[in-house]
């Protein structure tokens, strides 16, 4: 009896961080994995080791998102190793520039940040979508963006990165219409405050605000939650209703439909049906998450991150 082939999931900035959670989420649940980013290869060679070991065949993909003419090489590398794509992972990103009042953004470093975190990452699912769109479906099959609780919540020195994520989670939600009858689900998931490379250089201070309760549970996320959080959702079955929402590990995960974490908001899209919503009232990581009509703040909290 021939072997069933392993689902193939691409990770955008997957050889660390959330990305990399991410990804060895995906090997345990049994893919096949082509890792995207701008490292050299010879330094990711011990994510493949690590990945290897958990089962998956690996491969590195060296690609700067933000070049939107190299993107269809990269999704050609990938089409040649594996000979089909089920799953992408949208998690590459960057933080601002500079952090800073916006009286002092530069137009470079807005474009920057837009031009990786948005522009970069539409254009690279535009391309990997019309090769899965383009072939028969083997697998059950998805995006996952990636975005952050900031497209949100506000924070005033880097309006920039939230801007971007916004921009993400808009995106997330028409693409889950557009895509809503072809059987490729979309997923958004918004981490909340991770620690990782790109909080490394602020972690002091965000030490200090989660004490003070800026987190309700009063602690930081770690990468291999959000990956634990990400790594069902493309073993759904394609069968499923594109609009059905569901918890799993403290993080709601849904197709045509925003997706939360704790301090954000969950709203419904226009096709997603009463009975398919969380409970009126849904504990998640701490914090209440109400729907009803309108935008209702979480908790009557309006914080901003910082």
């Amino acid at each position: 009896m021939t072997e069933k082939a392993r689902p193939v999931a691409i990770v955008t900035g997957g050889r660390r961080g959330i990305g990399l959670g991410i990804a060895r989420a995906l090997a345990v649940s049994g893919f096949d994995i082509a890792i995207t980013g701008i490292g050299d290869a010879e330094g990711v060679a011990p994510v493949i080791a690590e990945l290897g070991m958990l089962g998956a065949r690996v491969i590195f993909q060296r690609a700067d998102l933000a070049d939107l003419s190299g993107h269809q090489a990269t999704l050609d590398a990938v089409v040649a190793e594996f000979g089909r794509i089920d799953c992408l992972v949208n998690n590459a990103g960057i933080a601002p520039v500079v952090r800073g009042d916006f009286l002092d953004l530069k137009p470079e470093n807005f474009d920057t940040i837009i031009g990786v975190n948005l522009r970069g990452t539409v254009f690279f699912t535009q391309v990997v979508l019309k090769a899965m769109l383009a072939g028969e479906a083997q697998s059950p099959r998805s995006i996952v963006n990636i975005t952050s609780v900031s497209a949100a919540m506000t924070s005033p020195e880097r309006l920039d990165y939230c801007m971007s994520k916004a921009g993400l989670a808009s995106f997330s939600q028409g693409l889950a219409l557009r895509l809503a009858e072809t059987g490729i689900a979309v997923f958004e998931v918004r981490p909340g405050i991770i620690r990782s490379d790109m909080t490394a250089g602020v972690s002091s201070k965000y030490d200090g605000l989660i004490a003070d309760g800026l987190v309700p549970m009063r602690r930081w996320g770690s990468p291999a939650t959000s990956g634990i959080s990400s790594r069902a959702s493309p073993a759904e079955n394609s069968a499923s209703p594109p609009a059905r929402s569901s918890r799993l590990m403290g993080v709601y995960r849904s197709v045509g439909c925003e997706t939360a974490l704790s301090g954000c908001e969950i709203f419904p899209s226009p096709r997603v049906q009463p009975e398919n919503w969380p409970s009126p009232r849904s504990r998640v990581e701490g914090t209440w998450l109400t729907r009803g009509k309108g935008r209702q703040p979480v908790g009557g909290d309006t914080r901003h991150l910082t």
